[in-house]
């Protein structure tokens, strides 16, 4: 949190989710001055996050007893500006406020829409404007800063409507590179979508403080992480790989042994590929002689391959069936298939003449099949050859 020494119980922080952002002082060679009264801070955005900025002021604060006007600008846009002020009445003992965006007019309604960090687009653009256009332009980016003034309410004058500007979406910006003049620099802020609200009575004051001197100033830097390290604002850690194993936790320990597997599976690897490159030029030992017998092995392979698949195709489409006449009546049919030889299959048919007319007239009305009680497939039945063979002694 953000405080400051010459007002014990004034804090001042950016909050996600309610929750308060890690913040980062400025470098111990920073020529930048802060006093009792102003405090610089820097916060790392993540792009697309919303965010608020919270003011409480406790007991020990020195200005409790005052109405207290503060007001919170971004990127030193007056689109981006919120004001607030509190009766003293209303925070006897504690004062505790957020302000999370701006208020909008939308037609006859009124919309809130959150402040949240963007990533800030840039070009290689020529720059067009004078320097101070630019530094108007760009001098405020990155940049939240909170300003508080006592002021004196007056309840007796009356109160009118408050007024508010258009919506418009005119907060998002594209700048040339060369605008930053090296500035570690690539967020900015934009408006989310608009929320319904409601409209403030406007309240009127006389200023204690100068407009142009708030007894307290909070600014806050927002910055992604990598542009923290290159305005070292904090440092890049050590690898994983560099640390004390006893400083890592849990999560990273897990990481670390993720890594370590991961490089031994890519060296395995590149040693694989290595090794047969070795294998194909000849460069292993035995040169040639090993490269021509790791070749010939392979052929080996594709063609005893080959030899079992042509075997196996030409077995399915050819059997012999061998029939024995020298009974007069019962007759034995061997079906031999060339390609399972273990397989033998015994079939008895009637040969009679009976028989036979039989067999040939369900053969014919069921159009497919054998007539021998084999395969059904009439496919099948024309890649078989019949051999007649009679074994009388006649």
């Amino acid at each position: 949190m953000a405080i400051l020494s010459g007002f014990p119980g004034l804090e001042v922080v950016v909050t996600v989710n309610g929750n308060s952002l890690h913040e980062y002082d400025l470098p111990d060679d920073s020529d930048e001055i802060t006093t009792n009264a102003s405090t610089i801070k820097y916060i790392e955005a993540h792009p697309g996050t919303k965010f608020a900025v919270r003011t409480t002021a406790k007991g020990e604060f020195k200005h409790i007893k005052n109405d207290l006007y503060w007001k919170v600008m971004v990127d030193g846009k007056e689109a981006l500006l919120r004001d607030k002020i509190s009766r003293h009445s209303s925070h006897p003992s504690i004062y505790d406020a957020t302000i999370g965006g701006v208020k909008v007019a939308s037609g006859n309604s009124v919309m809130e829409r959150p402040f949240t960090f963007s990533a800030l687009e840039t070009d290689n653009d020529t720059i067009n404007g004078s320097d101070s256009a630019i530094q108007a332009q760009v001098g405020g980016l990155g940049q939240i800063s909170v300003k508080l003034y006592r002021v004196k309410y007056l309840p007796t004058t009356k109160s009118k409507a408050k007024k508010y500007m258009q919506d418009r979406d005119a907060t998002k910006q594209s700048l040339t590179e060369k605008a930053l003049k090296g500035r570690a620099l690539s967020r900015q802020t934009t408006l989310g979508a608009p929320l319904p609200s409601k409209a403030k009575k406007g309240r009127s004051f006389d200023w204690i403080d100068p407009l142009h001197k708030p007894f307290a100033t909070f600014t806050f830097r927002y910055r992604s992480m990598h542009d923290l390290h290159a305005e070292m604002i904090v440092s890049k850690p050590l690898p994983l790989e560099e640390r004390d194993l006893d400083t890592l936790t849990l999560e990273e320990m897990h990481e670390l042994l993720k890594r370590q597997a991961n490089d031994l599976e890519r060296q395995k690897l590149k040693r694989l590929i290595e090794e047969n490159r070795r294998k194909l030029s000849g460069t292993t030992e035995g040169g040639k002689e090993e490269n021509k017998d790791t070749k010939e092995k392979i052929k080996r392979e594709h063609e005893s391959a080959f030899g079992r698949s042509s075997s196996a195709s030409a077995s399915k489409r050819r059997q012999i069936k061998t029939i024995d006449l020298s009974a007069p009546k019962r007759r034995q049919i061997q079906a031999t298939d060339l390609g399972a030889a273990k397989r033998r299959q015994i079939e008895t048919i009637d040969l009679s003449e009976h028989g036979v007319k039989t067999a040939i007239k369900t053969e014919m009305n069921m159009g497919r099949g054998s007539m021998y009680g084999g395969n059904s497939n009439i496919g099948a039945n024309k890649r078989h050859q019949y051999e007649i063979v009679d074994l009388t002694d006649g």
